[in-house]
This record gives C-alpha cells, sequence and structure tokens, in this order.
C-alpha cells in the first residue's frame, strides 16, 4: 500500500499509522474500517488482494492532478491504449488533450502531433518546450526551432546547427511540453506534461529532389538535416559532388549547406538539357563524409533530372492499372506520405457511376511519387472506372493539387501471375512473393496447406539427390504474399516448392482476380544456415546471412564487433554498415521428372531465384592481410518476421584479399574526362595518386548504325529506376564512322576507388567508346 501511494504521489506516508487512512482517502481501499485504522491486522493478505489494490491504483487520479494513474502510464507509452480501454479502464487523458503523439524523426528532429487545431504563434514559442538529451542533458534551442503545419496539426522541432545540439542514437530523451501552451479557443495546457521519446536512426538520408535555384544554382534536398566532418554552412569540399551534362562538365565553385539542403553554386550558366548529379561520398576522406547527425552516412549514387525552373506545384501525372485489383497512381513531385495514403482524397466510380470500395490500409505510397490502391472489388474486368484525385492533397512542400482531377481507367490484366522470389523470414517459415496480388477463389485469408507442396533435396554418399517431402502447417497470404509455415524447421539444402500442386482446375487453385492459374510448375530456393564472412577489401568484410533480417537491426553498429587477428578491436566507421539482397541462380539442380542432375530447372518449372541477405562493413582501419580476423555478432539481431535471429555468435575468417578488383561503372564527364569506379581502392606499386598513362587504351569501335536512348525524363532519376526501367525514352538512329579512333590519354589519375582519365580528344560524348 506504502509502495502505491508513493506511486500516486503522496508523500507523507508513514508506516502503520496514516497508511490507512490515506489508502481510502485515495481510493486504494473501499473498507471504511481503513479510515480509523493504525496496525496491520492478523489475517492473511493474499496475491489476489493485491491484485485488487492494484488495480484500484490504476483508477486512481494521481495525488494533485487530474489524471488517472493508468492514463498517465498511457500517455508514457507504457501500457497500449487500445488494450487498457478494451479492458474496461478509462483511457481518455484530461490533462494532454492537446497531443497525441511525440516522436524523433531522426537525430536532429522531433515531431509533435497535436489532437487539436492549435495557436500557431503560440506552438512556435520555443519557450514551451525542453529537450533533454539521454534524459539529462538540456538542449536549448534557437528561435525558429519549432515549424508548425496548421493542415497536418504538426509541429517538427529542428535543432540547433550544432555537431553537439543533437540526440544520442539508441538512447531514450525527455521532452518537457510547459504549461501554457494554447489553443485557437483560447484553452491553454494546465501543466508541463512529460514524455519519454525513444530516438532510434538508422536509415540513411536520402536525396528526395533536386531543382535549380536560379542559372548558375541547383539545390540537393534531403530527407533530413546533413553536415560534414566540418558542421559548417560552407562544405569542406566541392569533390564530393560532380555536376555534368551529355555535352559538359560543370564547374562547382562552391558548396553550402542549409539545414537538409545543399547549394551548389556552378561557374558556368545551366543549359536546358538532362543534367546529371554524381555524389560520391563514402569513397572520400572521413572528414568530408556527408552524414546525418545520427552518423549514418548519404550513399554514393548518380542522380539525374530535365533542367527546368524550380516546380512548386504538384499534379498527378498518370493513372492506370496494373492488375484487376490494382490502381497505380503517379504524380509529378514529392507527396507527403500520410496525405496520398489518405483514402479520403480517392474516390472511384465504375461505368454505371456505382462508387468502389477501397478501405483505409489498401492505399500505399510505394515511393514518394507514387501510391498503389488495392481494389475491395474483384468483377472490374474490361471496365471503364473513373478515378478522382481530390483536391488538398499535399505535397512534401507543403503546396496542394488545387483542384480535383478525373482520370478514366480500363481495368486490364493480360499477365498470368508467377512466383517473383521466395523470402525465408524464419526457422519455420517463409513466403513467396508474387508479381500481383492473387486468391483461392474463396478470397480467404487462410489457404489451404495442401495446395502447397514443399520437397527438399539432399546428396547422399552416392551423390544420389534423396527426396524428402515436408508438410506445410499453415498457409497465410496478404494481397501478393503467401507466407508458408512448416511443421517442422526448413533443414539447409535447396527446396522446390510446387504451387497448386493437386492441379490449376482444382476448386481452390491460387489464381489472380482475372482468373488466370498460377502455373503447377516448380520453383526452387536454397537454404544454407551458416553465417558466412568473407573480406572484400582489408578495410570491408561481407557478412551473409541465412535469413532476411531486419534491415534497421542489420545496420546497427552496436550488433557487431571486430577483432584484427583475433585480438585487437576495429570500430565501423560512422554510417559505414548497408544492407542488401540480390537474387542468383543455381546449378546442379536436381530434376524431378527426368532423374538427373541439370542445370537448370524443366521447362515448365519457374525460373529459379532466391534472395541472399548481405551486410557489408567498412572498417575504420585495414585488416591485418594473412591473419584471422574474428566478427562477434550479438545477440537481439531480429528476422524480417522479428524472431530473434541467434545468440552471440563468434565467426573467424581468414585475412585474405582474393577478389581481384572490377570496373564497375564508368562515365563520360563532358568533352575530356571518362571516369572509371572500380569495386574497392587500389594502388600503384610506388603508392602515386598520378598514374602512367600508357596502362590506358582508350578508342572507338568500328560501328554502323547504334541505337542510343535519350532520357525525356521528367524528374530525379536513380540507378535503381533505370535498372528497373521505370521511365520513358524516345530511341534515335546514330550512324557511326567505319573506322577505329585511337585516343591519347594525357593524364590519369587515382583517387581511392576512383581513376579519371584526361584525354586530348574533345568531343567524346559523341563516339562510340
Amino acid at each position: 500500500m506504502v509502495l502505491l501511494l508513493k506511486l500516486l504521489k503522496y508523500d507523507d506516508i508513514k508506516w502503520n499509522s496514516n497508511v490507512f487512512k490515506k489508502a481510502y482517502e485515495a481510493g486504494l481501499a473501499a473498507d471504511t474500517s481503513y479510515l480509523s485504522k493504525t496496525k496491520d491486522s492478523d489475517s492473511s493478505f493474499t496475491r489476489g488482494d493485491a491484485a485488487i489494490y492494484m488495480n484500484a491504483a490504476l483508477n486512481a487520479k494521481i495525488n494533485g492532478e487530474n489524471n488517472t494513474l493508468i492514463q498517465t502510464l498511457i500517455n508514457e507509452g507504457a501500457i497500449n491504449a487500445d488494450i487498457a480501454k478494451s479492458l474496461g479502464y478509462e483511457t481518455e487523458s484530461n490533462s494532454q488533450e492537446f497531443i497525441n503523439s511525440i516522436k524523433s524523426l531522426n537525430a536532429k528532429q522531433l515531431q509533435v502531433v497535436f489532437s487539436t487545431p492549435m495557436d500557431k504563434s503560440s506552438v512556435e514559442d520555443i519557450n514551451y518546450y525542453e529537450i533533454r538529451n539521454k534524459g539529462t542533458e538540456v538542449i536549448k534551442l534557437a528561435q525558429g526551432a519549432v515549424n508548425y503545419n496548421e493542415l497536418k496539426q504538426t509541429a517538427v522541432i529542428t535543432l540547433n546547427n550544432k555537431i553537439s545540439d543533437r540526440l544520442s542514437n539508441l538512447t531514450t530523451a525527455k521532452v518537457i511540453i510547459k504549461k501554457g501552451l494554447k489553443a485557437p479557443n483560447e484553452n491553454v495546457l494546465a501543466k508541463n506534461l512529460e514524455y519519454n521519446v525513444k530516438v532510434e536512426d538508422f536509415e540513411s538520408p536520402k536525396l528526395i529532389s533536386i531543382e535549380k535555384l536560379d542559372e548558375k544554382t541547383i539545390e540537393l534536398i534531403f530527407s533530413e538535416p546533413i553536415y560534414d566532418g566540418n558542421n559548417s554552412d560552407t562544405l569542406s569540399s566541392v569533390e564530393n559532388f560532380t555536376v555534368y551534362s551529355h555535352y559538359k562538365e560543370y564547374t562547382i565553385s562552391k558548396a553550402t549547406l542549409s539545414g537538409n539542403i545543399i547549394s551548389l553554386s556552378l561557374s558556368e550558366s545551366l543549359e536546358n538539357t538532362t543534367i546529371f548529379v554524381r555524389f560520391q561520398n563514402n569513397t572520400l576522406s572521413t572528414t568530408n563524409i556527408i552524414r546525418d547527425y545520427a552518423e549514418n552516412s548519404v550513399k554514393d549514387n548518380t542522380y539525374s533530372f530535365v533542367l527546368e525552373n524550380k516546380i512548386t506545384q504538384p499534379d498527378v501525372i498518370s493513372v492506370r492499372s496494373t492488375n484487376l485489383k490494382q490502381i497505380q497512381i503517379d504524380f509529378n513531385m514529392a507527396m507527403d506520405k500520410d496525405s496520398i495514403q489518405n483514402i479520403d482524397f480517392y474516390e472511384i466510380k465504375d461505368n454505371l457511376g456505382n462508387t468502389i470500395s477501397i478501405s483505409p490500409d489498401s492505399i500505399k505510397a510505394e515511393d514518394i511519387k507514387t501510391a498503389l490502391i488495392t481494389l475491395n472489388d474483384t468483377k472490374l474486368k474490361g471496365i471503364t472506372v473513373k478515378v478522382t484525385v481530390k483536391n488538398g492533397i499535399r505535397a512534401e512542400n507543403g503546396q496542394t493539387i488545387s483542384k480535383d482531377k478525373d482520370f478514366f481507367v480500363t481495368i486490364l490484366d493480360n499477365f498470368t501471375p508467377f512466383i517473383s522470389s521466395a523470402e525465408i523470414i524464419g526457422e519455420k517459415t517463409f513466403q513467396l512473393i508474387f508479381s500481383e496480388p492473387v486468391y483461392d477463389g474463396t478470397n480467404s485469408d487462410s489457404l489451404n496447406p495442401e495446395n502447397f507442396r514443399i520437397t527438399h533435396n539432399t546428396d547422399s554418399d552416392e551423390k544420389t539427390p534423396i527426396t524428402k517431402e515436408l508438410k506445410v502447417k499453415s498457409a497465410k497470404l496478404s494481397d501478393n504474399i503467401i507466407t508458408l509455415t512448416l511443421d517442422e524447421a526448413l533443414p539447409e539444402g535447396m527446396c522446390i516448392v510446387t504451387v497448386n500442386a493437386a492441379s490449376t482446375d482444382a476448386p481452390n487453385a491460387i489464381q489472380d482476380y482475372a482468373g488466370k492459374k498460377v502455373p503447377s510448375s516448380k520453383f526452387a530456393f536454397n537454404y544454407i544456415k551458416e553465417v558466412k564472412v568473407r573480406v572484400l577489401s582489408l578495410n570491408k568484410i561481407e557478412v551473409k546471412f541465412p535469413i532476411e533480417v531486419d534491415s534497421v537491426y542489420a545496420k546497427n553498429i552496436a550488433f557487431y564487433e571486430v577483432k584484427d587477428k583475433g585480438t585487437d578491436l576495429i570500430s565501423a566507421i560512422p554510417g559505414g554498415i548497408t544492407y542488401s539482397k540480390d537474387y542468383s541462380t543455381f546449378s546442379n539442380i536436381y530434376d524431378i521428372e527426368k532423374k538427373q542432375i541439370s542445370n537448370q530447372l524443366p521447362e515448365n518449372a519457374s525460373y529459379h531465384i532466391t534472395s541472399n541477405n548481405y551486410t557489408v562493413i567498412t572498417l575504420s582501419k585495414n585488416l591485418t592481410i594473412g591473419t584471422t580476423a574474428k566478427l562477434l555478432i550479438k545477440k537481439g539481431i531480429k528476422t524480417a518476421n522479428g524472431e530473434t535471429l541467434f545468440e552471440d555468435t563468434e565467426i573467424e575468417f581468414p585475412v585474405s584479399d582474393t577478389v581481384q578488383p572490377k570496373i564497375i561503372s564508368y562515365e563520360v564527364i563532358g568533352e575530356q574526362k571518362i571516369k572509371l569506379t572500380l569495386s574497392e581502392p587500389v594502388q600503384t606499386n610506388t603508392n602515386n595518386n598520378i598514374l602512367d598513362n600508357t596502362i590506358f587504351d582508350v578508342g572507338n569501335y568500328k560501328t554502323n548504325k547504334v541505337k542510343y536512348n535519350v532520357d525525356i525524363i521528367s524528374d530525379i532519376i536513380t540507378i535503381d529506376s533505370i535498372k528497373n526501367k521505370d521511365y520513358e525514352s524516345e530511341i534515335i538512329n546514330y550512324t557511326a564512322p567505319n573506322k577505329i579512333y585511337t585516343y591519347f590519354v594525357s593524364r590519369a589519375e587515382l583517387s581511392g576507388n576512383t581513376i579519371t582519365l584526361h584525354m586530348g580528344q574533345t568531343n567524346l560524348f559523341q563516339q562510340h567508346l
């Protein structure tokens, strides 16, 4: 009882004196004898009695406040409000009615979401906030640090432009909202509110748009505040950037930084053509790396955009059906994620004017410029529907679409569904990812396990493959993903999956919503439980996981420890951990039909794809070649479905750089430069940055009518979007001379993993090199 009363902020409690009376006054005890009781009785006190008093404490008001204990615990995030409400507790807070939530966006910004419209001048007054890093270290705010969006009822607090004024990653900060904060109706916050806010920032800053500011200036706009090693408004080096077109390279005179925007000042005026921006960050010295305040570095990439004046007004570029179940909406600029996922901004009607139902969770932002709507109605084949995108839908820059826009879309589906990949997400669980939403004819989330046949192939001593069937315990469906859970742990080796195992004509065959059945064919994937480590270069190691890992955990430096020669600790560079998946094919697959080893599945089988899950760790210094190093992966890393991957695992690996460096990309920069990018840093025998130019030979081949792609892209493009052909292009013919030219390399320069060739010949961009 003393403990409970202390929790309710009663400080004048005396054991076996006034504790009983105070308990009655606070509402913990209902027995009137407690008003005069001063000593414990001889009767037993049970766990059931304790539960009754604790339940009463949750419903009791905190001394001197208008909130109950459970309301306070909900506000602090200790108790889930929905669960508490379902159990009959009163969950509505009296003193915190202004605020829905507070969270960290990154190590430099906090977001406050209000439950009611607020007075803008009051919300943006820094005197109403106190920020404490790690719960104790006070960070003073500068004027203008708070920006309130009246439409979203959301305030973003940006900390000062100092390296020290940031939230420490993987800690808990304290945010105090002070009494007196005003709503427009003159209601004020009655008392100070304290929030414990978790700080977790593992994502690299993203370049979300490139815009022309004036004739000689372009802006690179990132998803969060960034800085380089000097934390100055003027970046210490312009070497991180290259700006060029098909015709020339631009000289960058200065690079300045303000919050999340880098402005590049050029010596020449920009031409009206496609402009390329090469961002080269991690290959430079550590001091010049551009990063966020949680030390996640901006990734290297090449972007392009068609030069035009700064776009401020959002618009819809296109609306189309991707299959009978989904409609894709593309915008001309980065949009607010919450806005494009808001069901209120869309309306779909069939050819008779009937509204087609969509649910709030069926609208997803595929990326910053695309929304994908999954329909509830499945009887729309061949029908032209009207899709209305309504005014008010908001872009990242705060601008909104000013009027409703109607699009007429014919719902068609000409493609047969297929399995595009398999993802292992748990010891007994894996997912089949289809090219589009599928179902089994009953439209149930739970599928018939007998619709799937899983076989596992192993080799006996005689090298004759042995086939074992693995029983599927359950099959769950969510749009285009089927999750299969087995009765036993997934064994190592190759597994072959057959969908529609009985027949494509079976009543519950897996099919798309156009009625096209998934072919009863085989799909193979491989599972190797062992975590493997290999050296990519002396300062970079690759960790291959057997299961898809939660990317946030996979990139968290806290889960890794590298020891050179098994003893000397080497740390990873800040932001130097990446996580990725790639896809590969297998050889020596056993053909069940032909009873023999084959280098591919039978013709009626799917092309084999499986994912490999890689973490690459870049170290702050080199490992010692010829020794054995150790990697400790610490307990706590999660798989994609939330399981703990393993206990502490220590892996020894030899330090031998056997991977030959390769040229992985090349660019013609302007009229007289060619830039070669290699897979790792390289050196010469003399360790000289000026290379022997006779090592290189550059020429153009004897060609005839070469086809070139000429980009007609309207906005930013990444390498990934080019690979996925997520853009339009036109093809032109170019007749090359029927001669072989050799070009003179006047100078060759080396920097890390980049070689730049300076050519004596100009107009390289016109040649087929």
